[in-house]
């Protein structure tokens, strides 16, 4: 198995092998800490509570197309887990707006051509803990975090923002 110059079967250098051995057992380890478990300060203790929760997904600049796909009572899921996030109760639209430098260096609030800002309010259920940490869908939800949301029709990047809960 080992020959005279310590390689294992004519090839690898036994030292070699440990080395990649132990980096292959690393990142199954950083991949585990990364996507599969649950933050350590949401760790559930017995004290967590579950919570009805609202909150607004601000998202920016679509298509006329994308708006008329969201409707009254659609479930909004994290797409990255298809997890339900809640049920839409709200709907908002509004042409979308850039800020543009005019040629005397002023910054203006410029319209945006057959683009949208819109807004859902969303209602869910979540759970939150002893720490103030709240949790839907296995996601921390705060203010400010952006999130992959869809429905059954569309996919789209939103800004999740006013975040209520009782």
């Amino acid at each position: 198995m080992i020959d005279k110059n310590g390689k294992l079967f004519g090839k690898i250098n036994l030292f070699d092998l440990i080395v990649i051995i132990l980096l292959v057992v690393l990142l199954f380890g950083v991949a585990y800490k990364v996507f599969l478990m649950v933050p350590d300060s949401a760790t559930p203790t017995g004290k967590e509570q579950a919570i009805d929760i609202t909150f607004d997904v601000q998202i920016e600049s679509v298509r006329e197309a994308t708006v008329n796909t969201f409707h009254l009572n659609d479930t909004l899921f994290y797409y990255n887990s298809e997890e339900d996030l809640g049920k839409i109760i709200a709907i908002d639209s509004k042409p979308a707006t850039d800020v543009l430098e005019t040629l005397d260096g002023t910054a203006i609030n410029a319209p945006v051509q057959e683009r949208y800002d819109l807004i859902l309010t969303v209602n869910g259920k979540g759970i939150r803990f002893e720490d103030g940490t709240i949790m839907m869908a296995k996601t921390r939800i705060v203010d400010g975090i952006e999130l992959q949301v869809a429905t059954q029709t569309a996919k789209c990047l939103g800004t999740i923002q006013n975040l209520k809960w009782k």
